[in-house]
C-alpha cells in the first residue's frame, strides 16, 4: 500500500470513528431510546455498533491480516443493519403514536449517518467490490447540498415538505379507523358514530349557552376552544367516532397503502 492509499484509508477510518460516535450519541437521546422500550443494553444495536467499530480499529492498529479486517467490517455491517431495523421500528411506532420535530430530526440524521457509514464500510471491506450506484447517489447529494447550503428557500422548502409528509403519514394511519371491511366492523362503526354524535350534541348546546355569557372576545374564544377540546377528547378516549364531512383521513390511508 503506497502513501496515498494509506492516507485515504486513514481518512476513512477517522470518518468511521466520528460517524459512529455521532450515531451512538443520537441513539441514546430520550426521543430514540424511549420508543424502544425495555432493551438489554448488552444487545442495544447502537452499543453493538460501537463495539464492532472499536474491535475493527484495534485490528487495524495491530496490522491484522485482510481476512480479520474483512471479518471486522462484516460485523460492522451487521450492526448497521440492526440499527436500521431499530430506526424503522421507531418510525412504525411513530405512525401510531405521533411524533415530534426533535424525534423526526434525530431519525433523519440517524438514517443519513448510517447510510454514510455503510458507504465507508464498502471502501474498507477489501473485497475488491464497490457499490458505485450508492456512491454516485451520495456524491450527487453532496453537490446539491453544497450548491444550496446558503439558500433559505431550499432550507424552508425541504423542512416544510418533510413535516407535511409526516403529518400526512400520521393522518393516513388515523384514517384507517374510518374504514370497515367486515360486518362486525361496520356495526362497531355505527355504534361509535352514534356515540360521537351524542357528545357533539352536548358540545353544540354548551356552545349556545356560552354565547349568552357577556365575555370579552378573547375569553369567549377561549371558552369555545375549551368546549371543543374537551368534547373531542371525550370522543377520543372511549374510541368514539365523528364521521368527517370531508373524507380526507380515509383517502390519505388509501393513498399511503
Amino acid at each position: 500500500m503506497d502513501a496515498e492509499d494509506r492516507q485515504v484509508t486513514h481518512q476513512n477510518i477517522q470518518a468511521l470513528h466520528i460517524l459512529t460516535l455521532k450515531i451512538v450519541t443520537l441513539g441514546f437521546e430520550l426521543e430514540i431510546i424511549t420508543p424502544m422500550g425495555k432493551v438489554n443494553y448488552n444487545h442495544n444495536p447502537f452499543i453493538l455498533l460501537d463495539r464492532s467499530v472499536d474491535q475493527y480499529l484495534d485490528l487495524h492498529e495491530n496490522n491484522a491480516d485482510n481476512y480479520k479486517l474483512t471479518e471486522g467490517v462484516s460485523k460492522i455491517i451487521e450492526a448497521i443493519e440492526a440499527c436500521n431495523k431499530t430506526v424503522q421500528f421507531i418510525s412504525e411506532q411513530r405512525k401510531k403514536n405521533g411524533t415530534s420535530l426533535s424525534q423526526t430530526y434525530m431519525l433523519l440524521r440517524l438514517e443519513q449517518n448510517l447510510d454514510r457509514l455503510l458507504l465507508i464500510t464498502d471502501v474498507l471491506d477489501n473485497d475488491k467490490k464497490f457499490n458505485g450506484l450508492r456512491f454516485l447517489e451520495y456524491f450527487v447529494q453532496i453537490i446539491i447540498n453544497e450548491k444550496k447550503k446558503n439558500s433559505l428557500r431550499a432550507f424552508f422548502s425541504a423542512n416544510f415538505s418533510f413535516i407535511a409528509y409526516k403529518i400526512t403519514e400520521h393522518g393516513g394511519v388515523r384514517g384507517e379507523k374510518y374504514i370497515t371491511t367486515t360486518p362486525k366492523e361496520y356495526w362497531q362503526m355505527i355504534k361509535a358514530a352514534m356515540g360521537g354524535g351524542f357528545i357533539i350534541s352536548f358540545i353544540a348546546v354548551i356552545k349556545n349557552l356560552l354565547t349568552r355569557l357577556d365575555l370579552a372576545p378573547f375569553w369567549q374564544g377561549f371558552a369555545y376552544s375549551i368546549n371543543y377540546s374537551i368534547g373531542f377528547q371525550l370522543m377520543h378516549e372511549p374510541i368514539l367516532r365523528l364521521l368527517p364531512g370531508n373524507p380526507h383521513l380515509p383517502l390519505l390511508h388509501l393513498q399511503l397503502h
